[in-house]
């Protein structure tokens, strides 16, 4: 009799829980409409408001979602609003949305331009791609410490937004894209990645601190970001790719937390954390005629000056070994270019596209010279080589293209001949011989003074350090092979009997 009763029990259980079953399945993505929303069900006691055909949102100027809806005598929570919920509504101005809502589907308020007013609830933890792209009347929004992520393009287009508060911890590619109005950014503490061309185009923004989870800033993510004057790096950032800053014309100056373990500051230029790699010099610290002297660096990384607009005479007065590719590609003011005794490799399309340039000059210790390093330079006149041996030079195939066939090479007294029979050099029909030596400049810059007798000095005791660079040749002042103390007696003397 007992197990006859649990047995009948059983049935009627699992008999009763298949019809619940079988009642949930049925509603879940059923669609209804109450007091002019439009819902679907995504689960037992939840729903979305939906975008549907045969409700037309047009037209609203103020709309507020309730915490609840009843259907067929079920009541549900407004879960979310989901996909183009209220796209291209173009008169609506004010939103007011329940407690309930945790998340925003995509391009749900996409082009609704004439929207002021919305709140965005607490419980709120994604903001959807599009989500409020194109809202272009938008001034304000606050977002709650809920919200993780802020998907791609989600405010893109927002020219009214003044400022935002961001305690996310993902902001997705473009997500401010073209926010032209937005001045204030507080990243908050949180926030952990940031999209390519986040906030691209913001050209009201003046300021930008780097929040310590971030570990990348992507490409473009600053891109033309034209008041942008002053930029902090937090102690994680590990990577800034080459265009993260690019065509911020305004940029002052770079800060790099101390504790930083990749990247550093000097002068407000930012350099590797060797201080020997300067990867980008703010163009609003640059003078129009520029002495560059940052005494540790050794490279000048690609992009580094792309695009400046200030430059017009650029002389390196440090030592600075390898100019990377493109390193001053677009420079589009610039008509003087000069680098030091010590550079010993060029990039490809290291100045490229400097459409003003008319003087390029590259010293005794060149080594190597990449394609198209000037091409698109057509007003170059003059290409100065002050190397004594010019068979060591390597030469890319198209070093040279798109110089000026009328722009003759100047190469040292002596040596046009040597320059003619390298096929390297053969580019340039013309070859003019200048007198540009003088006795005792070893450190090749056209004097012979004090300073050539300090760098001799600083040469013997540590001929290996690179700091200590001299043209040999020229200090070998008294020809007997040997660079030592009786040269520089002779420089002294030199420097003597021309006072």
């Amino acid at each position: 009799m007992r197990n006859c009763l649990t047995r009948y029990i059983t049935i009627v259980c699992i008999s009763l829980l298949a019809a619940l079953n079988s009642i949930g399945a049925q509603n879940i993505g059923d669609e209804f409409v109450a007091a002019g929303i439009a819902y679907r069900i995504i689960s037992n006691n939840r729903v979305e408001v939906i975008s549907r055909g045969d409700v037309n949102y047009k037209g609203l100027v103020s709309i507020g979602v309730p915490k609840t809806v009843t259907y067929n005598g079920r009541t549900f929570n407004i879960y979310s609003l989901g996909a183009r919920a209220f796209l291209d509504c173009t008169t609506l101005q004010r939103v007011v949305l329940p407690s309930t809502v945790t998340s925003l589907g995509s391009a749900t308020f996409e082009g609704c331009t004439s929207l002021r007013q919305i709140n965005i609830p607490s419980g709120v933890t994604h903001i959807g791609d599009y989500a409020f792209q194109g809202c272009r009347n938008l001034e304000e929004i606050k977002l709650p410490p809920s919200v993780r992520d802020i998907g791609y393009r989600a405010f893109a287009g927002c020219t009214a937004l003044k400022e935002i508060d961001i305690d996310a911890v993902t902001l997705d590619f473009y997500c401010f894209d073209g926010c032209t109005a937005l001045k204030t950014v507080d990243l908050g503490e949180r926030l952990r990645a940031i999209g390519k061309c986040a906030f691209r185009n913001c050209t009201a923004l003046t300021d930008i601190s780097i929040p310590y989870e971030v570990r990348e800033i992507d490409d473009s993510t600053f891109y033309n970001c034209a008041a942008l004057r002053r930029v902090y790096i937090g102690e994680s950032v590990d990577t800034i790719m080459p265009t993260a800053f690019l065509a911020c014309h305004a940029l002052e100056s770079f800060t790099v937390s101390p504790y930083n373990e990749y990247y550093t500051d000097i002068n407000g230029a930012l350099c590797d954390i060797e201080r020997q790699v300067l990867y980008i010099y703010p163009e609003a610290k640059c003078e129009p005629e520029m002495n560059f002297t940052l005494s540790t660096v050794r490279r000048i990384a690609k992009w580094a000056f792309r695009g400046n607009q200030r430059l017009r005479r650029f002389v390196v007065k440090s030592s600075i070994n390898d100019v990377d590719e493109e390193a001053f590609i677009g420079c589009s003011n610039l008509e003087y270019f000069e680098l030091p005794l010590s550079t010993q490799t060029i990039g490809n399309r290291a100045l490229a596209e400097c459409p003003e340039l008319t003087y390029f000059r590259v010293r005794t210790t060149i080594r190597k010279i990449g394609d198209d390093i000037l091409v698109d330079s057509r007003k170059l006149e003059q290409f100065h080589c002050r190397q004594r041996h010019p068979d060591v030079v390597e030469i890319a195939p198209n070093a040279f293209r798109g110089i000026p066939a009328s722009c003759p090479l100047y190469v040292p007294l002596g040596y046009g001949d040597a320059y003619a029979a390298v096929d390297g050099w053969k580019y340039f029909p013309s070859i003019i011989e200048e007198d540009v030596f003088v006795p005792g400049d070893v450190n090749d810059d056209e004097l012979c003074n004090v300073s050539d007798i300090s760098a001799v000095y600083a040469y013997i005791l540590d001929p290996d350090d690179p700091n200590n660079l001299i043209d040999p040749e020229a200090a070998d002042v008294n020809h007997d092979g040997e660079v030592n103390v009786s040269d520089i007696s002779a420089i002294y003397e030199i420097i003597i009997t021309d006072e």
